[in-house]
């Protein structure tokens, strides 16, 4: 009896160990950092610079872009990063988020409908850095080429977090 049970544990065992969540690096994109402004048509306009880990570091990039920047128009930022997929074959992880940028309009009109968004999803860290853009569009900032670091928010947390 004894030894029944002991057999049937470790069965268990093997069979509910794993990666339930395991997603391939080719098929995620991580996002590095996010800019909201006021919609053309709709309430929001949301823009993703999502990274290609593969892209960063040198040893295995294959020549492709190693940021990509994307924009779509919605109502909600629950609506807008669910239907990224629509975009992209490759599903969005957000946890990796370094910046939030949001443009002047939407500021002055107030944040707090999608901060919450933001901070009640359970995939968005809150260790990311708020930047407003003043004089233009949110998704410029994201949009803007560097010489030394390949994303534009990389770029700006780096120097965020150099300055305090």
């Amino acid at each position: 009896m004894r030894g029944t049970i002991i057999i049937l544990m470790i069965v268990i065992v093997c069979l509910l160990s794993g990666c339930w969540d395991r997603k391939e690096l080719r098929n995620v994109s991580v996002v590095t950092g996010m800019a909201v402004d006021k919609g053309e048509h709709q309430k929001y306009k949301l823009t993703v610079e999502t990274t290609a880990a593969s892209e960063v570091n040198p040893r295995n990039a294959e020549g492709f872009a190693p940021a990509n920047v994307q924009t779509l128009e919605g109502n909600t930022i629950a609506e807008l990063t669910h239907k990224f997929n629509v975009i992209s074959e490759q599903s969005m992880i957000l946890s990796h988020m370094r910046v939030l940028v949001i443009g002047e309009e939407v500021a002055e009109k107030g944040m707090m409908e999608f901060m919450d968004f933001m901070d009640r999803n359970r995939e968005i860290r809150d260790d990311f850095d708020i930047v407003i853009a003043r004089d233009g569009k949110a998704a410029s900032v994201l949009k803007t080429n560097n010489m030394y670091k390949k994303s534009a928010s990389l770029k700006i947390y780096t120097q965020l977090v150099s300055i305090y």
